[in-house]
């Protein structure tokens, strides 16, 4: 049975939508199909499937990636349809939906990443930002070790916000989760590299607003200021 999957985004729902497919297929290899559609903050371009594209090839229990107008197979995206669970992670808002099990916390479901040794990994989206996150002290403590990623203008705001010193451009999404693969802490708020940090299963310390979507109960993920002590060891 040869199994298609479609999705229009965004890029870190698509991250949080691979281990549903999965669990669908039986673990065998399918079909992806990106598409543009005006139900999602950001549409699916030719460019942003370039963008993805590097990451979700490497994927083994990927067969094919295509773009095109219109979905075909089974459109994951009917989790939003349903009524979203603001008790539920993205992820598992869409595993409900589907009616598949709750991923396995701490398993990842991202793989084949070479990882690029670094040390701490910084990415903050413009939405879900939270008054009492510790971001000022971080970067008085740890400016000379943080790589921000992102957007040049996410890291222009962390600049004038907290004088962030260091930035990369990445160019697509496999370069920035080789990055991630390769730190030691990643700190965020909800976005898609924090659904890709995720999927890798990495140490990560989140920034979390309303919706709570992105809250997943394992082994090195830390959501709260008081978890300041914790971070310092893992820093050491």
């Amino acid at each position: 049975m040869s199994y298609i999957f479609s999705t229009a985004g965004d890029v870190g729902d698509l991250w949080y939508s691979l281990p549903t497919m999965r669990q669908l297929s039986d673990d065998k290899a399918f079909d992806l199909v990106l598409f543009p559609a005006d139900y999602v903050r950001e549409a699916f371009t030719q460019a942003k499937y370039e963008n993805v594209l590097p990451l979700l090839e490497r994927q083994p229990y990927i067969r094919n990636v295509y773009f095109e107008d219109k979905p075909r197979g089974c459109n994951i995206d009917i989790w939003r349809q349903k009524r979203y669970n603001r008790g539920l992670n993205l992820c598992d808002n869409v595993a409900s939906c589907l009616r598949v099990k709750h991923w396995e916390r701490g398993k990842p479901w991202i793989h084949n990443v070479q990882p690029v040794d670094c040390d701490i990994i910084v990415h903050r989206s413009p939405r879900y930002h939270s008054t009492t996150f510790p971001w000022a002290k971080i970067f008085k403590l740890y400016n000379d070790r943080i790589l921000v990623i992102g957007a040049e203008s996410e890291y222009h705001e962390l600049r004038t916000s907290f004088s962030a010193k260091n930035y990369i451009k990445t160019e697509n999404y496999y370069q920035a989760a080789q990055l991630l693969a390769g730190c030691k802490l990643f700190i965020g708020n909800q976005s898609s590299p924090r659904a890709c940090a995720e999927g890798l299963a990495i140490p990560v310390w989140v920034e979390q607003a309303t919706p709570q979507n992105t809250h997943f109960a394992r082994n090195d993920a830390y959501y709260d200021i008081r978890d300041f002590g914790r971070i310092t060891e893992i820093l050491k």
